[in-house]
């Protein structure tokens, strides 16, 4: 009986383990998932941000050009 009981003890504790280890992939990928939308968001608001600047630039360029000549 008491062989059993360690059996089942033993069983219970590698699932729990195989839980643990399932729960702490999960954990992982999201927060790679996470940091990879982050990292995106981050290039694109970049890209924008250094569009309008370019544009800015050109017009303030233009206007120079056009009132000074």
């Amino acid at each position: 009986m008491r062989y059993k009981l360690a059996a089942a003890a033993a069983a219970a504790a590698a699932a729990a383990a195989a839980v643990v280890v399932v729960l702490v992939v999960v954990v992982v990928v999201v927060v790679k998932v996470v940091v990879v939308v982050v990292v995106v968001v981050v290039v694109v608001v970049l890209a924008a941000v250094t569009a309008v600047v370019v544009v800015v630039v050109v017009v303030v360029v233009v206007v120079v050009v056009v009132v000074v000549v």
